[in-house]
């Protein structure tokens, strides 16, 4: 296994106007992690690559690769 890579994450913000009506979505940083590697996910039908991350507080998700970046480089 090659040495853990920093990557941030990404999450979906709402945007919404001055009557609480949602324009739209902005994809902003969230948190920085440890890029484990990368993995296959399942959702019963199609098959899919995901990065495996470790959060600071120790915990492992799997993340699809549009929803982070290396910061390392």
């Amino acid at each position: 296994m090659r040495e853990p890579r920093p990557v941030m994450l990404y999450d979906n913000k709402p945007i919404i106007d001055e009557r609480g009506i949602l324009i739209k979505y902005e994809k902003v940083e969230t948190t920085k992690a440890r890029f484990l590697e990368w993995g296959i996910d399942y959702d019963g039908e199609f098959a899919y690559s995901v990065a495996i991350v470790e959060l600071p507080d120790g915990h492992v998700k799997l993340i699809h690769p549009e929803w982070l970046r290396f910061i390392d480089r």
